[in-house]
């Protein structure tokens, strides 16, 4: 299975910096090469010039939280993608998602991000 796909940019242009193509699970190394190939692809129509990936690295995470049910996939890559963003050890587990969406329900709404 794919599991969790996510790019994550630390720096405002996507030339500078330390880039991340991360797959959560598994180890479909393939399935990194198309999300990469995907995103030159889209940087090129969309941006009209190539997009130099070689600062970029792939990452199969191993030993991350797993989702335990067929309903919390988007919350799991919210939390990873937030954990990641924070160069946070990944401290939640499939327990956490009722607090988790209640918490980003509540940030909706009140238009504020919670300290972590």
């Amino acid at each position: 299975a794919l599991g969790h796909a996510l790019v994550s940019r630390h720096h405002r242009h996507a030339e500078e910096g330390h880039h991340l193509l991360r797959q959560h699970g598994g180890n479909n190394r393939g399935c990194l090469t198309a999300l990469a190939e995907y995103v030159k692809e889209e940087h090129l129509a969309k941006k009209g010039t190539p997009l130099d990936m070689s600062k970029w690295s792939q990452v199969v995470a191993k030993d991350i939280p797993q989702q335990m049910n067929g309903s919390d996939c988007g919350m799991f890559t919210c939390k990873f993608a937030e954990y990641i963003s924070r160069r946070a050890k990944f401290t939640f587990s499939q327990r956490d998602m009722p607090y988790f969406r209640k918490r980003m329900v509540y940030e909706i709404v009140k238009n504020k991000l919670l300290h972590p």
